[in-house]
């Protein structure tokens, strides 16, 4: 990433852009200043994922003072989370210190994230910083019924192929396929996941928890069951799971893995009407959603994100 500032500085030289907006490359900041830009450090990442950053270097599965849960948190088991952004203590330090560096120079920073969802992470995150934070709202697209779900998805599977492996297939016990032909479809390009979690015949969620799936998953009438599998991702499920009570974690071991015992347990847990978690999630789920997609939540959201990012452009400050 680094060794890409040398063709960015020429694109925003010939640009002249008033905003730059950026996530990971923490010298944007120096960038934007020497062209007379503003830099905006938009993370893509819940109110609750950012506040968890920000308290890193605390002993794991204890809230430290002022943090808003006591449930939304990384505990000794979900080490194994950290791996992917890091192979060695001093690698964590690096990412950290340039997640630091991003946020600390920027002129403003952007979270897609909703106060009426995360309002207590909000406002942490919020007294954290020595500067005014802007929050996306959900950022849900508009249905279009105009478009159909592909007929192929009227029965489906999906899975990506592991690490070690280039195809879904390859990673497959064998047979397994041949098992789920005429019940499931095994996919590993994109799908239109709003339409498939809106088919009648689709009653449970299992979902790794990323951003974007976590609010297409509020806004349907799915049950909704969560394997996370990064920090975020596990950060987004103890808000879903602990605080929200939307949905049900699948239980893993101290190591990390999860049997598929434990994830048929929770597909039963919340997919059994007459149970008291079914009930309870299913009717947290049904009024989340209706916050969610109540009138000009959204574009409320949309309007007041224009209009500060206009006056940090005219005047050089935010509005509240």
């Amino acid at each position: 990433m680094d060794l890409t500032r040398p063709q960015v500085e020429d694109v925003v030289r010939t640009l002249e852009p008033d905003l730059i907006f950026f996530d990971f490359a923490h010298w944007i900041p120096q960038v934007a200043l020497e062209f007379g830009a503003k830099s905006v450090d938009y993370l893509l990442l819940s109110a609750a994922a950012v506040a968890s950053l920000i308290v890193q270097g605390c002993e794991l599965g204890v809230p430290p003072p002022g943090y808003p849960s006591s449930k939304v948190l990384l505990h000794k088991k979900d080490a194994y989370s950290m791996k992917p952004l890091a192979n060695s203590t001093e690698d964590l330090d690096a990412f950290q210190e340039r997640f630091t560096a991003s946020f600390t120079k920027c002129d403003v920073i952007l979270i897609k994230a909703c106060k009426e969802f995360e309002g207590e992470f909000c406002n942490y995150v919020e007294r954290k910083f020595d500067k005014k934070i802007l929050f996306t709202g959900p950022m849900l697209p508009q249905g279009d019924t105009t478009i159909p779900l592909e007929e192929r998805w009227s029965n489906w599977l999906m899975v990506k192929p592991p690490k070690g492996t280039t195809t879904i297939q390859e990673a497959l016990p064998e047979g397994f396929e041949e098992r789920v032909k005429g019940r499931g479809v095994v996919w590993g390009g994109w799908v239109q996941q709003p339409l498939i979690l809106s088919h009648a015949s689709v009653g449970c969620f299992v979902s790794h928890c990323g951003l974007g799936s976590m609010w297409e998953s509020l806004v349907s009438d799915c049950q909704i069951v969560l394997v996370p599998h990064l920090t975020e991702q596990i950060i987004n499920a103890r808000l879903m799971t602990g605080e929200l009570e939307v949905s049900v974690e699948v239980a893993r071991e101290e190591t990390g893995w999860f049997s598929k015992e434990s994830l048929c347990d929770a597909i039963e847990s919340v997919m059994n009407r007459g149970s008291q978690l079914g009930i309870r999630v299913r009717k947290n789920h049904t009024r989340w959603r209706k916050t969610l997609t109540s009138p000009g939540l959204i574009n409320g959201y949309v309007d007041d994100l224009i209009e500060s990012l206009n006056d940090l452009i005219v005047h050089g400050t935010n509005s509240d």
